[in-house]
């Protein structure tokens, strides 16, 4: 469903089970694919943070660096020193680095070092959608312009090609 599912408080939307980008898994009733428990609330409407990523391949442990990821919120219990250290791996990309640029020290996890920026967090269930607008190089394999955040309020009737917009999705250039 483009906004929720059926509740009391959003009843069944739009689907878009054709859009080819989407991974339709029930996190709630299944366990993780491979580490992880079944758990409701995975997108936390809570003020805890979640964490958006793509990864190569399908196999994904916790020590798996993920190819791209952002962040929403800081919330929660997210890092900790250790030893060993803990916690959501970040990648190099236009809000993370897995070097600390300053200090040239390893920082691998979200909440580490300089890895501290996120998205603003809705705290209310409406059924926004996180537009990241930016522009990726192709040739440079790298970020030329910093993704930025639109949060598009959808409604029940809201249309796929409505949050697929060129004018707020992210550019490929070569």
């Amino acid at each position: 469903m483009i906004n929720g599912g059926s509740s009391a408080t959003r009843p069944a939307s739009t689907s878009i089970a054709d859009a080819n980008w989407i991974r339709n898994y029930d996190y709630v009733a299944l366990a993780g694919e491979g580490f992880g428990a079944a758990t409701g609330g995975l997108m936390a409407n809570s003020g805890n943070a979640f964490g958006i990523a793509v990864f190569e391949g399908t196999t994904v442990t916790k020590d798996t660096r993920p190819v791209d990821v952002m962040w929403v919120s800081g919330g929660g219990n997210l890092f900790s020193a250790g030893p060993p250290q803990v916690g959501y791996r970040v990648c190099n990309n236009d809000w993370y680095d897995v070097i600390n640029p300053v200090t040239l020290e390893s920082q691998p996890f979200f909440r580490q070092g300089t890895n501290n920026t996120f998205l603003s967090y809705n705290t209310s269930d409406l059924g926004y959608f996180y537009i990241l607008g930016g522009e990726y190089n192709i040739t440079l394999g790298r970020w030329t312009k910093a993704r930025s955040q639109t949060n598009y309020l959808m409604s029940e009737t809201t249309q796929l090609k409505e949050i697929q917009s060129d004018s707020l999705s992210t550019k490929l250039v070569e």
